[in-house]
């Protein structure tokens, strides 16, 4: 591909780049337990709550999807919803700085402590589940250091603009919109939408802040995809000015096409991606459900960049022999700090994109 060059031509920035889904798994609590079919004799009389695999335990960042069951006048006890059409309508939990549930039943943990895990069966109120909130620890080679610049959730900022990437094959119009209150984890995240055919290209883009000096930059976002089948590489970049008025590209993307992540070199004013070696397909991604991205890496004094390590839902890779020049003349002011989150289009015909982002934030120092 050759997105720089033709963005180059262009004058545009370089590389600008729901619900939860249902677990089919049967989670079963207790041999007791029937299908709700064999309830459909019997009145719903209690319900409880119990976790994916019986877990009563989370990391922040991590999720758990809770079921609900309920308990008829005949002693039998059944997953909901049931034949009857008893079904959870309203879920909560008792602390939102601890966890937040979706409308699917759910949970994310949000902060440490513990939490109470609510749900109404109509008129009964089921019986909570108690889940246990611990800090998530990234291996120390992951860490983002305590001295490091944080942009703050650029998800809610009102500076985004948005173009079709003329170097991708088709054709795009994108849109976005900001608060979004479901799905999010805090209750306000950013729709990105893109219409598209012939696997044409958005490119979503933000100017977040100016520091000619960092050299260290971590990518940290969580992602909602509605229909991931629909998207060929998701691209997250970014851009900075060094004092001596390079443009240094940071550009990474998971890619349904080599089925990896992938990392980008400049040479000659033209990109060349490169496979990680690390295994990466939007498209099997679960759809509506966050999936929390991180992606470190580092540049040296002349712009030559290094990718250090990627972080999807938890599971940490390091990048090994990553490495090649990033740095490309753009005549921007120094100093300028960009970011590009690009959707790709995987059909050959037409199709569209929704994915809402949260707590979009770039770690640098």
């Amino acid at each position: 591909m050759k997105k720089l060059f033709a963005l180059l031509l262009l004058g545009m920035p370089a590389f600008a780049g729901a619900t939860y889904a249902h677990c089919n798994e049967t989670m079963v609590q207790e041999s007791t337990v029937v299908t709700a079919a064999d309830a459909t004799a019997a009145t719903l009389v209690s319900a409880y709550l119990a976790g994916k695999g019986n877990a009563n335990t989370m990391v922040t960042g991590g999720t758990l999807q809770i079921a609900a069951y309920g308990t008829y006048s005949d002693g039998s006890v059944g997953l909901l919803p049931d034949s009857q059409g008893n079904a959870v309508t309203t879920w909560n939990t008792s602390n939102h700085a601890v966890a937040r549930i979706s409308t699917l039943g759910h949970a994310t943990a949000v902060g440490t402590g513990s939490v109470n895990i609510e749900a109404m069966v109509g008129d009964i109120t089921a019986t909570p589940l108690t889940v246990t909130v611990t800090a998530a620890s990234a291996p120390t080679a992951h860490a983002i250091p305590s001295n490091a610049t944080s942009s703050g959730d650029l998800s809610a900022s009102s500076h985004w603009t948005w173009s079709h990437d003329a170097a991708t094959p088709g054709e795009a119009v994108g849109s976005t919109e900001y608060p979004v209150a479901s799905p999010s984890l805090d209750g306000r995240s950013r729709e990105f939408y893109m219409t598209y055919s012939q696997k044409g290209g958005e490119r979503f883009s933000l100017s977040f802040g100016h520091d000619p000096e960092a050299t260290h930059f971590v990518y940290d976002a969580y992602v909602y995809i509605d229909d991931p089948t629909q998207l060929a590489n998701l691209e997250m970049d970014v851009n900075q000015v060094m004092s001596n008025g390079d443009t240094v590209i940071y550009a990474f993307q998971c890619s349904s096409y080599s089925e990896a992540w992938e990392f980008s070199t400049i040479a000659n004013n033209s990109p060349h991606w490169h496979s990680t070696g690390l295994s990466c397909s939007p498209k099997n991604w679960a759809a509506n459900t966050w999936h929390h991205i991180q992606i470190a890496s580092h540049r040296s004094s002349t712009g030559v960049v290094t990718y250090d390590w990627v972080n999807l839902d938890g599971t940490y890779g390091d990048i090994n022999n990553a490495t090649g020049n990033g740095a490309v003349a753009l005549h921007w002011a120094a100093g300028v700090l960009n970011l590009n989150f690009q959707l790709d289009g995987s059909s050959e015909s037409s199709g569209a994109v929704t994915i809402y982002a949260d707590k979009l934030t770039i770690y640098y120092w």
